[in-house]
């Protein structure tokens, strides 16, 4: 029997839904355009079952398989990519949280900025009791010039 379709299936229509809003999001732009400069992104922090006041945590460029400015990061933000409904599970890619000045940040509230990454991760949304939405514009916000000394 599966069990994450009885016990969490609020939660996997939860993260279908943020899916769709941010497919919707991208089609409303298409009128001009044959297709779109990005995809939307609805930011996420989700909390586990076994720690619902911590959120879930993980690492990308482990190793730093991928040469960039930033190497390893650790992020409790998240995209939605998909959802497998009949399994309840999802994939999502990892958002790297970045400050004012484009630093890497660990606190929640020195967030101002984040930025899509190619690293996802299988999450078992049956083990999940909560998904926190973020606005998009921290995806969308540009860092601000540095004013003139």
């Amino acid at each position: 029997m599966k069990h994450s379709v009885c016990l969490n299936n609020f939660i996997c229509e939860k993260a279908k839904h943020i899916i769709d809003k941010q497919k919707e999001k991208v089609n409303k732009g298409l009128k001009h355009f044959c297709k779109p400069a990005y995809e939307a992104t609805i930011p996420v922090i989700l909390y586990p079952d076994d720690n619902k006041n911590q959120p879930l945590e993980r690492f990308g460029n482990i190793g730093e398989i991928v040469e960039d400015e930033y190497g390893c990061f650790q992020t409790k933000f998240f995209r939605f990519e998909k959802v497998d409904e009949e399994e309840c599970i999802a994939v999502l890619s990892l958002l790297r949280p970045l400050d004012e000045g484009g630093c890497l940040v660990d606190d929640i509230c020195d967030v101002y900025r984040l930025e899509r990454t190619r690293f996802c991760i299988k999450v078992d949304l049956s083990t999940i009791s909560d998904v926190q939405l973020l606005s998009p514009v921290l995806v969308e916000r540009q860092f601000p010039h540095p004013s003139p000394k």
